[in-house]
C-alpha cells in the first residue's frame, strides 16, 4: 500500500504513534538526573557510577540511531514498530526486577536502542504520509511532544520515587508511565494500516559533496545536545546541599521542559514574523545565555525554577533551526542528510553521561555543569558564524 492509499484515519493514527514515540524517548531521558541519588542509595554506588549506569540508555540510543539508517530499508514499518515496542515493554518490566548494575546497564542500552529506532521510524512515517505544511507542522509537534514529556515526567518522577511498589525496584517506578505509553503505542499499531516502505539508497557518496557549513551545523548540534544533557543531568546533584534537593531539582528540570514547549510554539510564529535565520540567532544565544544564568544562580533557590523556565523558552527550537540552516547550505538535499544530522545530535546526548562523569569524578557536579554551559557557548559561536556564510534558502 502506498502512502496516498492510506485512509485519513490511518494517517491520524500514525501521527499519534509518532507523537507518542517522541514522548516515550523523552520520558526516559528527561528525569535521569533525578534518578542518580536513588540509584546510588539503592545499589550502593557512587553518583559517578550511577551516572555511568544510566549512560547505557544514551549509548543504546546512539546505536539505535545508527541502525535506523539501515533497518528502515530491510523490514516493513509495522513489523519494526511491533517488534521494538514489544521489546521495550519487556525491558521496562525487567528493569523493575533486577538489581545487578551490569544487567541494568545492558537493559537500559536495549531500551535506548529500541526507542532510538522508534524515533527514526516516527519521523520517516510523518515524512512519507504527509506533505508540505502538514509535514512541517507535525515535525514541530514531535518536538513539542518531546518537551511535554520532560515537563510531565519531571513532576511524576518525584511523586513515583516517593511511592514504592512492593517487588519493584524503587528507582524504576519512575518509568511506569512510559510503560503505559508504550502499551498504548502497541494498541494503536495493531489497529493501523501502514504504507509500504520505500527503497532507500545505500550509497554514502553524498557525504563527499557536503559543504563546510553542513559539517559546522553537525558540530553545533553535537555541542547543543551535549551541553543541554550535561546541565540537566547534574543539576539535581549540584543542589545536594539543599534540604529538598530532589523536589527542587524536579521542579527546575520540569520548568525547563515546560519552557522548551512554550518556546517551540512561539518559534513557529517568530519564524513567520522575523524569519528562521533570526530565530536561530535568538535561540542559539538564548540557549547559551540561559544556561550561564542558571549556573550562576545555583544558590538562588527561589529564582532557580524561573531561570530554568526562561532558559527553556529562549531556546526557540534551536535544534530544528540548525537543521533548517543545513538545508540552506545545499542545492539538492540528500535523503540521508537530515537523519545523519539527527544522529550527530543523538551522539551528543549519548556521550554526555560518560564525559561528564569523568569531570564529576575529578572536580564535582558543578564543574560538570560548567562543562555543559561551555558546550552551549561553543554551539552558539558555531551557529552564528555558520549562518553568516549560508545564503537563506527559499
Amino acid at each position: 500500500m502506498t502512502s496516498s492509499d492510506l485512509a485519513k484515519k490511518d494517517r491520524v493514527l500514525l501521527a499519534i504513534i509518532g507523537l507518542l514515540s517522541y514522548f516515550a524517548l523523552s520520558g526516559v531521558l528527561a528525569p535521569m538526573g533525578l534518578l542518580i541519588d536513588p540509584i546510588s542509595a539503592q545499589l550502593d554506588l557512587t553518583d559517578v557510577e550511577a551516572a555511568r549506569l544510566l549512560s547505557g540508555f544514551s549509548s543504546g540510543n546512539l546505536v539505535g540511531a545508527v541502525l535506523a539508517l539501515f533497518i528502515l530499508s530491510w523490514f516493513s514499518y509495522k513489523r519494526i514498530v511491533m517488534t521494538i515496542y514489544t521489546s521495550a515493554a519487556g525491558i521496562l518490566l525487567a528493569l523493575g526486577m533486577v538489581d545487578q548494575p551490569t544487567l541494568i546497564w545492558f537493559l537500559l542500552a536495549g531500551l535506548g536502542l529500541t526507542l532510538g529506532i522508534g524515533l527514526a521510524v516516527a519521523a520517516q512515517l510523518i515524512a512519507v504520509i504527509y506533505r508540505a505544511d502538514q509535514r512541517a507542522a507535525l515535525l514541530v509537534a514531535t518536538d513539542s511532544s518531546f518537551s511535554l514529556a520532560g515537563t510531565v515526567m519531571a513532576g511524576l518522577t518525584v511523586v513515583l520515587l516517593a511511592t514504592p511498589i512492593i517487588g519493584f525496584q524503587s528507582w524504576a517506578t519512575a518509568y511506569l508511565p512510559i510503560l503505559l505509553v508504550i502499551l498504548l503505542i502497541l494498541s494503536i499499531a495493531l489497529l493501523t494500516r501502514y504504507p509500504a516502505r520505500e527503497r532507500a539508497s545505500r550509497s554514502w557518496r553524498w557525504l563527499r559533496s557536503m559543504p563546510g557549513p553542513v559539517w559546522s551545523v553537525g558540530g553545533a548540534l553535537f555541542a547543543y545536545t551535549l551541553g543541554q544533557t550535561t546541565v540537566l543531568l547534574w543539576l539535581p546533584s549540584a543542589l545536594v546541599s539543599e534540604e529538598s534537593a530532589l523536589a527542587l531539582g524536579g521542579e527546575v528540570v520540569g520548568r525547563y521542559w515546560m519552557g522548551m514547549f512554550i518556546g517551540q510554539i512561539a518559534a513557529v510564529g517568530l519564524v513567520i514574523w522575523v524569519g528562521r535565520r533570526r530565530v536561530l540567532w535568538l535561540g542559539a544565544l538564548g540557549a547559551a545565555a540561559g544556561a550561564c544564568a542558571l549556573f550562576i544562580g545555583l544558590d538562588q533557590r527561589d529564582a532557580l525554577p524561573w531561570l530554568s523556565l526562561v532558559w527553556g523558552v529562549v531556546n526557540f527550537g534551536t535544534l530544528k533551526m540548525l537543521i533548517a540552516l543545513a538545508t540552506d547550505a545545499v542545492e539538492r538535499l540528500p535523503d540521508p542528510m537530515i537523519p545523519g544530522l539527527l544522529l550527530l545530535a543523538t551522539a551528543g546526548t549519548a556521550t554526555s553521561p560518560l564525559l561528564s562523569s569523568w569531570i564529576v569524578e575529578i572536580a564535582g557536579a558543578k564543574a560538570a555543569m560548567g562543562f555543559g554551559v561551555s558546550s552551549l557557548v561553543v554551539m552558539a559561536m558555531l551557529s552564528l558564524t555558520t549562518s553568516r556564510f549560508v545564503r537563506l534558502g527559499q
